[in-house]
């Protein structure tokens, strides 16, 4: 499903691609159906062996009313200094990491 769009394109046109493995968080059957959290969740990102993350690097869910990756309500907080994202969500769905890959 969301392996087929690996791509989104930011409001100033910037092409971003997953950069990462998808992460899937959900409870018993209500998976990706959880919202409003009382906590946060925490998903830590490292890039695969050899990428290094850049300031492009955006934390994106995927959407399954639209069907496409989406940044709303997710934080994202790069560490250029250990190379890691962490992503916040206040939801459950499935998460990763887009970035610009053409620099």
């Amino acid at each position: 499903l969301f392996l087929s769009k690996k791509t989104m394109v930011t409001n100033d046109g910037l092409p971003l691609e997953v950069a990462t493995n998808v992460i899937g968080i959900g409870i018993g059957n209500n998976y990706g159906n959880i919202i409003n959290l009382k906590e946060e969740v925490r998903i830590q990102f490292v890039p695969p062996i050899g990428e290094v993350f850049n300031p492009t690097s955006r934390c994106v869910y995927w959407d399954t009313v639209n069907s496409t990756w989406s940044s709303e309500g997710v934080e994202t907080d790069i560490d250029t200094e250990k190379n890691r994202v962490v992503c916040k969500a206040n939801h459950l769905t499935n998460f990763a990491v887009l970035m610009n890959v053409s620099n």
